[in-house]
């Protein structure tokens, strides 16, 4: 039984470590989106992102179009946050469930006749 448990505890101890190397590489990727918008016929370029200090969605003129190389960055930015956060979502379920399954009423059980019978 104590083997088991060793083995829940090491995955429950990854699992919190991969949660938060995947909470860091999120902050790592650029901030907000692109969106274009055509007015009277011209076309201009926003990046907008959520500013936690001000509580609201702030929109910054790029001017120019932007680069090609900037579009795909940013394309491939919203590709990785959504696995991400798809993948964050899945591991804090796994930690949950973890957690709860080394809480076991089972394990404690366990624990005391092992030591008795020592």
């Amino acid at each position: 039984m104590e083997m088991l448990k060793g083995v829940l505890q090491e995955e429950l101890a990854n699992s919190r470590r991969r949660v938060s190397a995947f909470m860091a590489a999120l902050k790592e990727l650029p901030k907000g989106s692109l969106h274009e918008k055509e007015i009277k016929g011209k076309k201009y370029f926003y990046r907008a992102y959520w500013d936690p200090k001000s509580k609201k969605n702030i929109f910054e003129l790029l001017g120019d179009k932007p680069s090609e190389k900037l579009i795909a960055s940013y394309e491939k930015a919203k590709a990785k946050r959504a696995s991400y956060k798809n993948q964050i979502r899945v591991l804090k379920l796994q930690v949950h469930f973890l957690e709860r399954v080394l809480r076991a009423r089972e394990f404690r059980i366990a624990e005391a006749c092992s030591k008795k019978a020592a």
